[in-house]
């Protein structure tokens, strides 16, 4: 499930050139316009929760499928599988 913006707490990092949510999506799947946050194809979005963990305003969140739980940064998928989240850099 594609991740979710908190409009009231999204102020569009109107100073960054490029909004961090922006910069460290695999995909690149994000962009702005007018100081809100969207994204281009939902379907496309693997929910690495990169852009959850990169937004300053906290803004971002991921709506998980019930087979996936977010326990300490890593995705946890109910066959196992676990997904490390990309590092902050």
């Amino acid at each position: 499930m594609p991740p979710r913006f908190s409009k009231e707490r999204c102020n569009g990092c109107p100073k960054a050139r490029v909004a961090p949510c922006e910069a460290i999506c695999p995909l690149n799947l994000l962009y702005r316009d007018r100081g809100e946050v969207f994204i281009y194809h939902e379907a496309y979005c693997y929910d690495c929760a990169a852009c959850v963990k990169k937004c300053p305003q906290k803004a971002i969140s991921l709506a998980l499928h019930p087979s996936v739980a977010l326990v300490k940064g890593e995705l946890i998928y109910d066959n196992g599988f676990k997904f490390k989240d990309l590092e902050e850099e």
